[in-house]
């Protein structure tokens, strides 16, 4: 079994860095496939060795001089980089200097060389070398410039190249031709860098250009006013926009959208708000002035969320932020809930067991074959579904804190175990103490819990192992899962559904996936928002 930790902090993604110092009458511009909406990126490599291969759509293109008995030749070309819409270069600009930045994903040899060049004919990503040039080879001085604009060794793997492209932009400016540039391979071991359809790295030119000083902005988000490490289920943040311009007056537009689901209120100084978009025009802008507004999630929030913001209509004078969902924390009544499913009604693997600490070494939950066995402190309860009998065993809200299910009437159980055990197919002993019956291929728990040292407690860490599958809340906001990929751990829903009489690997949607963290070794840690002054609310906690 792997193990992977997975850590749940606030991160702040920024934008690829358009510039340090701000110098007037610079400008950065910067393009890039995605980056404030910008679509026009092409690459491809073409082959002598097999003249009709398509190779645009990948994650990666490439120069080789040896492959499939011919050679690689890498194109890449940015186009509508010049005009008059927002984020692009107004054709009347001087240019100060051009950069094109690639990250090498396999290395070459660093004793061949190879080069790039301008081209003189266009390209079209989605053909194939019979349809370029005379159908055979790019040609020198025909195809593309006999002089190379670089000279590239070998780069290692993981390598960033960053090569000045200054004179090929200048001439896109004079001529009004755009053809990009071509890498002919130097040596027989080829090399690949991440092209316009990878998840991350894309090629990126950035270009700098004389006019006015830009504003730049910077967005801090705060929580009953101190810096917010994260963001919880339902509870309000505050977020400040301060933008400044170190030189001169101007006026600047600062367009901000917020996380989809999300809802924003109190916005300040007339910013108006339009589909999950705020939009401030500030008039004459002269050193720095800050805008507001609250925002709050949704009760069920995907576990991270991204504010993104743009001034002026270009992209990177603000940085995007992302924050991840912090789980709130309770003195009293807080609930660990777990659910367990099986693959189907033949199988005989059901069994989960868990563990909780926090930072402070306190155990809320344990399995009792553990040293020390269940807390005492802690009530247990879990209630089986049948898989298919088709009797409708649905929980909705099953597994959040104010659920008021569980109780003995509804079917549930109370016990000092986290363990289960599905009693046939041989596995009677696997993971647990209690057996159960052959249908039951479902298990619901639910562990209740006061928060000891309240006010010292900064993040839980639960260890988690399910066969065949296992999600996980704490207080209502989802953890993750174990079981996926672990030989017959391999049954996680695909789509999380209440309704477990429907075979789950057959469909359903509740929830998107892609929300799902995911830890094959089973330990999460959960950063947590301690709630101050909360009232015990949870359901039938005096019953036992």
């Amino acid at each position: 079994m792997k193990y992977l930790k997975l850590n749940w902090i606030l991160v702040v993604f920024g934008c690829v860095l358009l510039f340090g110092n701000n110098v007037q009458s610079q400008i950065p511009v910067v393009f890039q496939q995605g980056l404030g909406g910008y679509e026009g990126t092409h690459d491809t490599f073409f082959m002598t060795g097999d003249p009709v291969a398509i190779n645009y759509e990948q994650d990666e293109w490439e120069w080789d001089g040896e492959d499939a008995g011919g050679f690689n030749f890498g194109f890449l070309r940015f186009d509508d980089i010049v005009g008059a819409n927002p984020g692009q270069i107004p054709p009347d600009s001087t240019v100060i200097d051009a950069f094109l930045t690639l990250h090498v994903t396999n290395e070459g040899d660093a004793a061949q060389i190879a080069t790039m060049h301008e081209l003189l004919i266009p390209f079209n990503e989605e053909s194939d070398l019979i349809d370029f040039g005379d159908g055979f080879e790019p040609r020198s001085g025909i195809d593309y410039t006999e002089t190379p604009l670089h000279e590239i060794p070998g780069p290692s793997n993981g390598a960033v190249l960053r090569l000045e492209v200054t004179d090929s932009i200048r001439k896109v400016l004079q001529s009004g031709d755009n053809f990009g540039w071509i890498f002919i391979p130097g040596g027989t071991n080829g090399v690949s860098v991440a092209s316009s359809e990878a998840s991350s790295n894309r090629p990126l030119l950035m270009i700098t250009i004389e006019g006015d000083e830009p504003p730049t902005g910077v967005r801090e988000i705060s929580s009953n006013g101190s810096i917010a490490r994260g963001f919880t289920p339902a509870k309000a943040l505050d977020i400040s926009i301060t933008v400044s311009l170190s030189v001169g007056a101007k006026d600047v537009k600062v367009v901000e959208t917020i996380p989809t689901g999300w809802t924003a209120t109190d916005i300040s100084d007339g910013g108006s708000l339009a589909n999950g978009v705020i939009t401030w025009n500030i008039a004459g802008l002269s050193g720095s002035k800050t805008v507001t507004y609250k925002v709050t999630p949704p009760a069920s929030p995907s576990s991270i969320a991204v504010f993104s913001g743009i001034i002026n209509d270009i992209p990177g004078l603000m940085d995007n932020t992302s924050i991840m969902m912090f789980s709130p924390l309770y003195k009293t009544g807080n609930v660990l809930a777990i659910g367990v499913w099986n693959e189907s009604n033949t199988s005989s693997d059901l069994a989960v067991t868990a563990e909780l600490t926090d930072n402070n070494g306190v155990i809320y939950a344990q399995d009792s074959s553990a040293e020390g066995g269940w807390p005492s402190s802690t009530i247990f309860r879990w209630k089986t579904v049948l898989y298919d009998n088709g009797a409708g065993q649905e929980e909705p809200g099953w597994y959040l804190r104010d659920y008021s299910g569980d109780t003995e009437a509804n079917g549930w159980i109370i016990q000092t175990d986290i363990g289960f055990t599905v009693g046939h197919g041989g596995n009677d002993g696997e993971n647990g103490e209690t057996l159960l019956g052959v249908d039951e291929e479902t298990v619901y728990t639910r562990s209740i819990f006061d928060a000891q040292n309240y006010n010292t407690i900064t993040e839980l860490t639960l260890k988690l192992e399910g066969d065949d599958a296992a999600l996980a809340w704490l207080n209502g906001v989802y953890i993750g899962f174990v079981g996926a990929g672990n030989s017959d751990r391999g049954e996680t829903p695909p789509n999380y559904v209440f309704d477990t009489t429907t075979d789950p690997d057959s469909g359903g949607v509740d929830a998107n996936p892609s929300t799902y963290a995911q830890s094959e070794a089973g330990i999460f840690t959960i950063p947590v928002d301690l709630i101050e002054g909360e009232p015990v609310s949870v359901p039938n906690w005096s019953l036992y």
